[in-house]
């Protein structure tokens, strides 16, 4: 399974944990600029789960904790929900909000249909259950169990009181017995699938704040992003894109192409493959995107040349007035004069797609 992409809500929920923990510098300074950058977004924004993954990655390794991933669920709030949450939460019973989540959960994470979750029930048990997904997927899905089971015992009296058992398609992530106390339910593992199992009478317990006029609202603005999602994919350009930019703006080395590669787990072939069907060449990105926060920063003139240079990752002052040049026709001392003079703007030449700035 390819291509999935979660809610930026993800990012805000892992930065409100090691902020309250007051441990940023367990990530890399990579990944300590992404995360400010996409937790700073809204929850109905997305970025690629591998992300998430090569954060997450950094924590566990610090240890910090036997339960990492109930403990950074317990930050959850509504906002992190989004639309999905706001509307779930005031519908009028346990059968309506679960029918929501299943309708909107996309909004949230998006991947193929055939991994959406969905409302399963019969005349004894009830499930809102979604299918096992590849290895990768792991952490987020145990993310996701601790994160509905906080929200249902937010807005469900006796929450605990209505589960039969919870069906877990990994392998536990940590002592059993911590998810039997979390959940004061039986926990199945390597089940065919993830599932919160109910009694099929606990679909018609209320909730505590029902509210049908803010779900017609809410329901409208779903309906609209599902269609936008639904029309519009990201580009693998917008994905290195939104990969690069941040690096770039914060002065940390790019990744290589093998190390881009396994950044989308892509052999560097398949990557390569990629790239020339949207007529891309990685190192020409690079350079496109290097001079778009070049000009950024000249206009912020706080910085000397050779000062630049260095942050966008040139070796010397030549190297980046030779590549400043080569894209806009004028050199940096041009640039600097006319700027300061006109505030005029540069186009790229037609060596490259035109951008302007």
């Amino acid at each position: 399974m390819n291509n999935i992409y979660i809610s930026h809500a993800y990012f805000q929920l892992l930065q409100r944990y090691l902020h309250r923990q007051n441990r940023l510098d367990v990530l890399s300074s990579a990944h300590q600029a992404q995360l400010e950058q996409l937790a700073q977004q809204k929850p109905l924004n997305k970025a690629p789960l591998t992300n998430f993954n090569a954060m997450l990655h950094d924590v566990e390794s610090a240890k910090m904790s036997d339960t990492l991933y109930w403990d950074i669920a317990q930050n959850l709030e509504l906002k992190h929900f989004g639309l999905v949450g706001y509307i779930s939460s005031h519908a009028e019973n346990l059968f309506e909000a679960t029918q929501y989540i299943e309708k909107y959960g996309s909004l949230i994470i998006e991947s193929q249909p055939e991994t959406s979750i969905h409302l399963a029930h019969n005349t004894r048990e009830a499930m809102l259950t979604w299918p096992r997904w590849q290895a990768e997927c792991t952490a987020l899905n145990e993310i996701n169990l601790f994160s509905i089971h906080r929200m249902i015992q937010q807005y469900v009296p006796q929450p605990d009181a209505h589960y039969l058992r919870i069906e877990v398609a990994h392998a536990p992530q940590m002592p059993i017995k911590y998810y039997q106390s979390i959940f004061n339910c039986p926990v199945i593992f390597n089940s065919p699938h993830y599932a919160f199992v109910y009694a099929q009478t606990s679909l018609n317990t209320a909730l505590a704040q029902p509210d049908q006029t803010l779900i017609d609202l809410l329901s409208q603005q779903a309906e609209q992003y599902l269609a936008q999602q639904n029309s519009t994919q990201l580009t693998l350009k917008q994905q290195i894109e939104a990969l690069l930019l941040p690096l770039l703006k914060q002065g940390l080395p790019l990744p290589n192409l093998q190390q881009l590669a396994q950044r989308f787990h892509l052999s560097v072939r398949s990557l390569q493959r990629k790239l020339a069907m949207e007529n891309l060449i990685y190192r020409q990105l690079i350079e496109q995107l290097r001079m778009q926060v070049c000009l950024q920063l000249l206009q912020q003139q706080q910085m000397t040349f050779t000062d630049l240079a260095l942050h966008l990752g040139y070796a010397d002052q030549s190297s980046l007035g030779r590549a400043f040049k080569k894209n806009f026709g004028h050199s940096l001392g041009q640039y600097a004069m006319v700027s300061a003079q006109s505030g005029s703007k540069f186009v790229l030449t037609t060596h490259h797609q035109d951008l302007d700035f």
